[in-house]
């Protein structure tokens, strides 16, 4: 969300605004993404949402739009009715706070809050503190569609993973900064097939993007049908825990969370700049932040950054359903202008991270079979 209006091309000569901003303003930036159709449709019989309220947008830049204004356009369909700009999905927020992101940085604003021990910031990382400290670790107003805890749950790590988990039955791959068990609660309720499908589906397209180019002639054991029959099941899962708009807010708070985060290390930003980390790829600069504070991201952390946007992409592919044919499943393996490069990319990355070789044949083939 956030690196999505950061990478608008006429706000190109005004990116540090984004930095600046006072929190009202991003939160409500936050609210007119929201407002414009960032948010999954209502189904047939329901009214549609109710405008949240929201503040006076942020004055327009010099010989510019507002934010008002980018906050539509991102968000607004095209004539085709795709969401290009807005899509967001929930694993990608899971893949970014994998990385360790959220647990080096509250400790980035802790240390600067309590005192000198990493420098005095200047006016601009003074900025993104302040900024960071109001949408990450504060509570927001009821009103807010950013304001996800109460009493009831009160952390907003607990809600994260608890979205994690009944969206895709996973937890995330470290526990609290001491190394104790994150406590959260994990719902009866939770898509806890969703890996062993999803990784199944990864299998059949890999097998797919290796024989692509193999002639007809030739014995080709690329299966579009289970393909399809994978995606249709993975879209029942992701569908129904989102079924009348459930887990909306949760997913939308976290991405934005995690978008926010995932910006600052992306480029060299005025954070970045004053705890002198400044890098060429988000996992260097993570690094180089994380040893400032004594707190190591994870070891897998450039893989998880590598797939945070392809799985974004693949899974908001699947919930479409677009492709739970043969005839349509054939193209996420075969046409480079679908999606056989975020596949490919995926399948490499997601092997690294979990140790399991998704592209070995022996283990493509157990799982065929039905052996784990």
């Amino acid at each position: 969300m956030f690196r999505t209006l950061y990478a608008l091309p006429r706000f190109i000569d005004l990116r540090n605004e984004i930095f600046l901003a006072h929190p009202t303003v991003l939160v409500d930036y936050l609210e007119q993404y929201w407002r414009h159709g960032g948010v999954v449709p209502p189904a047939p019989g329901l009214p549609a949402p109710r405008p949240e309220p929201f503040l006076d947008p942020l004055p327009a830049p010099p010989d510019g739009p507002s934010y008002d204004t980018y906050a539509q356009e991102i968000a607004t369909p095209d004539e085709e009715g795709h969401r290009g700009w807005w899509g967001y999905h929930l694993i990608y927020a899971y893949m970014v706070e994998n990385t360790r992101i959220e647990q080096i940085f509250r400790k980035v604003v802790h240390e600067f809050s309590h005192g000198e021990g990493l420098g005095i910031a200047d006016e601009l990382a003074q900025a993104w503190l302040r900024a960071t400290e109001m949408l990450l670790f504060h509570s927001a107003p009821p009103d807010s569609i950013y304001g996800v805890d109460s009493h009831i749950r009160p952390d907003h790590g607990a809600i994260r993973r608890n979205a994690y988990y009944r969206m895709f039955g996973l937890d995330l791959n470290h526990g609290t900064a001491d190394n104790r068990p994150y406590p959260y609660i994990k719902p009866a309720v939770a898509n806890r097939d969703f890996v062993g499908v999803f990784e199944s589906l990864l299998r059949e397209v890999w097998v797919g993007i290796m024989h692509r180019s193999i002639l007809l002639t030739t014995a080709n054991p690329t299966d579009d049908a289970g393909i399809a029959d994978h995606i249709e099941r993975l879209c029942a899962m992701l569908t129904d825990r989102k079924h009348l708009r459930t887990l909306a807010r949760e997913e939308f708070y976290a991405v934005a969370t995690m978008s926010w985060l995932h910006l600052a290390v992306e480029v060299d930003s005025p954070i970045v700049v004053a705890l002198k980390a400044e890098a060429t790829s988000p996992y260097e600069r993570l690094r180089r932040i994380g040893a400032r504070v004594g707190m190591a991201p994870h070891s897998k952390s450039l893989d998880y950054f590598a797939m945070a946007d392809d799985a974004e992409d693949v899974l908001l592919a699947i919930e479409t359903g677009d492709f739970n044919d043969p005839v349509t499943a054939r193209g996420l393996y075969a046409d480079p202008t679908c999606m056989s490069e975020q596949f490919q990319r995926l399948i490499t990355h997601w092997s690294s991270a979990t140790g399991r070789d998704l592209k070995a044949p022996a283990l493509y083939r157990q799982a065929r079979a039905g052996v784990s």
